[in-house]
């Protein structure tokens, strides 16, 4: 140790007597340094990721001065309580069904929205039409692209609070497109490894978004890819990791399959899917996307194909990534068996298929959730 500084305001204090420490007039060179807001969100950020809430809370309300929300973000397990509520026929319970549909609709949820439907709540009655100008009426910041009016809530509640059915400014902005508002987040700190309750980040999110609104899917996709481009997905299987970055094929085949998990399986549980992924299954997905993201000759079927067959769970090739498990002859499935790295921690796709909320609908021992189950 060179040199210890004791920082005093009062001259009088009798310890700086007892240490000999009267020299005032010297002069030191300590640089006066301050934290930033922007340190203060990472810092609040990162202790929210390792669980130590009450720390991150502190910061907000102490350093950052931020207030409290007015509701508990819905997460999945608080998700398993609402469902029965929402859909009891005994008791209509309209606040549980209007926070269902909240989160059904951005999920494009297709089971809860034909329950509602059916329960005669007359938001879902036409929700495939309707369900846009809902969207619209409720999240009228990022729909509009209004960075005005939004930056009175992130001042108040902080640049990574949660809606109630719990995704963050920037997962809205990817999903809307907000350009204006996507770019402010992330120069102030927005965290872009922030997922909503089933793993999915904001690039995810929004390709839930692209696919249901394909007139708008390039724009959708390449205003959210840019923050994106740089993260490669991050797979475990067997003890084995597996880095998937953006610039090879499997990269959009593996995001489009985490990101329409739920959707999918949401409307096999209905029967309008049967949760199984097929060459054009991905080729109709990527079509009208430019070629700076998925260059053309990777949105052919034929090159689809190959790497499904190239990447199946048993074949025998050196560059296997084992990402799919094949059914039947050009059928298949993501490896069931694959976890996948999020927000700092391995998921299994139990998760991203939201496997709590659906699993009463399907058969376990279906060879396609197989695995999943677990």
């Amino acid at each position: 140790m060179h040199n210890l500084y004791v920082l005093e305001t009062n001259k009088k204090n009798e310890l700086l007597h007892l240490l000999d420490l009267t020299d005032f007039k010297t002069k030191t060179s300590l640089a006066n340094q301050q934290s930033t807001l922007e340190d203060w969100t990472k810092e609040a950020n990162k202790l929210a990721k390792q669980g130590k809430d009450e720390q991150a809370e502190a910061i907000k309300t102490q350093f950052l001065k931020k207030q409290p929300l007015p509701y508990t973000p819905l997460n999945e397990e608080a998700l398993l309580e609402l469902v029965p509520q929402a859909l009891n026929k005994d008791f209509y319970n309209k606040k549980a069904k209007d926070k269902l549909f909240n989160s059904a609709i951005l999920n494009f949820n297709v089971t809860h929205l034909n329950q509602l439907s059916v329960l005669k709540y007359n938001a879902a009655n036409n929700w495939a039409t309707e369900g846009k100008n809902y969207l619209r009426r409720t999240y009228i910041d990022y729909a509009t692209d209004n960075l005005k009016t939004l930056i009175p809530k992130l001042e108040k509640y902080g640049i990574n609070y949660r809606s109630e059915v719990n995704h963050s400014p920037l997962m809205l902005a990817c999903f809307f497109g907000a350009e204006k508002i996507c770019k402010y987040l992330v120069d102030n700190g927005a965290d872009t490894a922030a997922v909503d309750m089933f793993g999915k980040n904001a690039l995810q999110v929004t390709l839930v978004n692209a696919l249901i609104n394909p007139d708008k899917k390039n724009d959708l996709i390449k205003n959210a890819f840019k923050y994106y481009k740089n993260q490669p997905i991050r797979l475990q299987f067997e003890d084995k990791l597996i880095k998937i970055d953006a610039h090879q094929g499997e990269y959009w085949m593996v995001q489009f399959v985490l990101a329409t998990s739920q959707m999918r399986i949401s409307s096999l549980a209905v029967g309008l899917d049967n949760g199984a992924l097929y060459s054009d299954t991905f080729a109709s997905f990527f079509e009208g996307i430019a070629d700076n993201i998925i260059p053309d000759f990777r949105k052919k079927r034929s090159y689809i194909s190959s790497l499904l067959a190239k990447n199946e769970i048993n074949r025998d090739d050196k560059y296997n990534k084992k990402l799919f498990l094949r059914l039947k002859n050009g059928i298949y499935v993501l490896n069931p068996f694959v976890k996948i790295y999020s927000n700092d921690q391995w998921l299994g796709q139990k998760h991203f298929y939201g496997l709590n909320t659906f699993s009463q609908y399907l058969d376990p021992q279906d060879q396609r959730f197989t695995g999943i189950f677990k």
